[in-house]
């Protein structure tokens, strides 16, 4: 089973302890989900090195989520929007969204070896002709 906890979270998000409840929220919102990826074999595993990895893969994905989750609450409240124009866009905003993305993609990449096999449906192969 996957352990995220949220002082670690916390700490790798560069946060304080007033988001501790929020990110918690998350940790119980996303561990399902990224249980759900990992071959059971792996999951269960009594190989310590394994579970660091997919902890650690985890609680980057879930930093990567919550960063989103904050980013979008506070664009709702900063900006102003009329019609097509969008004013008080922030460049802070942005940083924290391609941040995110990347902790969300750095975990992946860290639970790949260890995902289901069958979950790639879309993976399409260059056709020969």
């Amino acid at each position: 089973m996957i352990e995220v906890k949220v002082e670690r979270v916390r700490k790798k998000a560069r946060l304080d302890e007033s988001y501790d409840e929020d990110i918690q929220d998350t940790i119980e919102e996303m561990t399902p989900f990224i249980e759900s990826k990992i071959d059971k074999e792996y999951l269960n595993t009594e190989d310590t090195s394994i579970q660091s990895i997919i902890n650690l893969g985890a609680t980057e994905i879930i930093i990567g989520e919550f960063i989103k989750e904050q980013s979008n609450d506070e664009d709702d409240s900063v900006s102003l929007g009329v019609g097509p124009i969008k004013i008080g866009e922030n460049s802070s905003s942005k940083n924290r969204m391609s941040r995110a993305k990347d902790f969300v993609n750095d975990g992946w990449e860290k639970l790949k070896p260890y995902l289901i096999q069958d979950e790639d449906p879309f993976y399409f192969g260059i056709m020969g002709g």
